[in-house]
């Protein structure tokens, strides 16, 4: 029997949660045929789509013999990446595309020909959708309204002007701060964060939260003008924060490479090849009791 591969793509964790498309995208597919559905949960301008990858890698093996999509935009909007698809599914012997709402066949001239209009279109719109976005993050900045995300533990008022704390998450706020406090690196202190609260998160991750000007109280970027002007509708107290600016700028610190003490001046004999200065043998790493490195030894017994 044939092999159909049919593939499907929202571009976020959101879209997938509340079953949006990958639901409906699913059951159109197994509809028309598909014996499997390849999903992506990631923008269609990014070509380094993991299941995307599988199914070019299907096509130019001719692992498959036809390749299911609801729209061609669902497949890709990158102009790289419509130019290899085009490039596989033309070649001899290769799978046949079919597209169920533009019916698109690349088997002949009107098809490929409706491939790159419509292709040329869907890049055109995310490139619309891109300059709508900037233009409205501008706007929100010139308002002094917040722009980007929301740090954990906080949330926006009802009016959109600041954030404040988040009820729910509060208990938890203070017990990752207390452990942060607590612990001398922030490699440390995501650890038993994960082990202790069940949040995994990565040392980069808690270091871009602590330095949020919104967990010290402060207000977003954006909320005065050129003329140092602040808006009405901007109202500091709306602010609220989990520490003083004083006790951020001492968690950072501690965090920071300057506050960790004096890094060993000794070579490490993986990164580079020490060698004794009297016979030019190799040396030996000595840990101590707790397994840190503090010495070299030459590895010559009769030196």
């Amino acid at each position: 029997m044939p092999r159909i591969v049919g593939y499907a793509r929202v571009s976020t964790n959101r879209q997938e949660d509340e079953g949006l498309s990958i639901d409906a995208q699913r059951r159109r597919l197994i509809e028309a045929g598909a014996g499997e559905v390849l999903i992506d949960v990631m923008s269609g301008a990014k070509d380094g789509r993991p299941n995307f990858r599988e199914l070019m890698r299907l096509v130019k093996t001719r692992e498959i013999d036809a390749v299911l999509v609801c729209k061609l935009d669902r497949l890709t909007r990158s102009i790289t990446a419509r130019a290899e698809i085009y490039t596989a599914f033309t070649a001899p012997g290769a799978p046949t595309l079919r597209v169920l709402d533009d019916g698109i066949d690349l088997g002949t001239a009107s098809g490929r020909q409706m491939f790159d209009l419509l292709g040329a279109i869907a890049t055109g719109e995310r490139e619309r959708i891109r300059e709508r976005i900037k233009d409205g993050l501008a706007e929100r900045e010139h308002r002094g309204l917040l722009v980007g995300q929301c740090p954990w533990g906080l949330r926006l008022t009802r009016s959109g002007v600041g954030v404040e704390i988040d009820p729910k998450l509060e208990p938890s706020v203070r017990e990752v701060l207390r452990i942060l406090s607590e612990e001398r690196s922030l490699t440390a202190g995501a650890r038993r964060i994960a082990t202790e609260l069940s949040i995994s998160r990565g040392r980069a991750s808690w270091k871009t939260w602590l330095s949020s000007p919104q967990l010290a109280g402060g207000i977003p970027r954006g909320c005065r003008d050129q003329l140092r002007r602040t808006y009405d509708s901007v109202r500091p107290g709306a602010f609220k924060g989990y520490l003083s600016e004083s006790e951020q700028h001492r968690l950072l610190t501690k965090f920071s490479g300057e506050a960790r003490g004096r890094r060993s001046t000794y070579p490490h004999p993986t990164r580079q090849r020490a060698k004794c200065g009297a016979c030019g043998s190799s040396l030996q790493r000595r840990n101590d009791r707790q397994g840190r490195p503090r010495w070299l030894n030459c590895s010559n017994i009769h030196c």
